[in-house]
């Protein structure tokens, strides 16, 4: 059985009008920038790559600071850079607009705001609370997040 390409989108894309560009394209549009929301962004590993470049990944954004937002990435590694200690599984990927499993990322980065490029969906409440709990957030913020999953997501989808 063939593996489901991460991220949920291809790279050499066919775009409604029938012409073809490489680079993500997704039919959602571009993303609003909200506490809460999945998007496609260029996010750079120094961690498991000092020399990185930055990939294309799903990302949670959390809030915005300037000219760049605070993020969770998403991925489909199962443990970290150091093979034994698990990630975070995401307990409902296609809740949230992924088409397969993935992961959260241990720590918070930064994107720039120019590399943030489409909108996928938004947390669920599982996640939210998966954020919540992971990560040492201010009260505004997770309470924002906590909005966004609950005005996208008719039933609460937690455990």
């Amino acid at each position: 059985m063939k593996s489901k390409k991460w991220p949920p989108y291809s790279s050499r894309v066919s775009s409604p009008n029938g012409t073809h560009r490489t680079g993500p394209w997704n039919p959602l549009g571009p993303p609003h920038g909200i506490p809460g929301e999945v998007v496609s962004a260029r996010v750079f590993n120094p961690h498991e790559d000092e020399n990185s470049i930055g990939k294309v990944r799903p990302v949670v954004i959390v809030r915005r600071v300037d000219g760049h937002f605070v993020t969770v990435g998403l991925t489909r590694r199962t443990t970290f850079v150091d093979g034994i200690t698990p990630r975070q599984p995401i307990p409902h990927p296609e809740a949230i607009g992924l088409n397969g499993p993935g992961f959260l990322w241990g720590t918070l980065t930064n994107v720039s705001v120019l590399d943030a490029y489409h909108h996928i969906g938004y947390v669920d409440p599982s996640l939210a609370l998966q954020i919540r709990m992971g990560f040492n957030l201010g009260r505004d913020i997770v309470d924002a997040i906590d909005i966004t999953a609950f005005s996208h997501h008719a039933a609460p989808l937690i455990g």
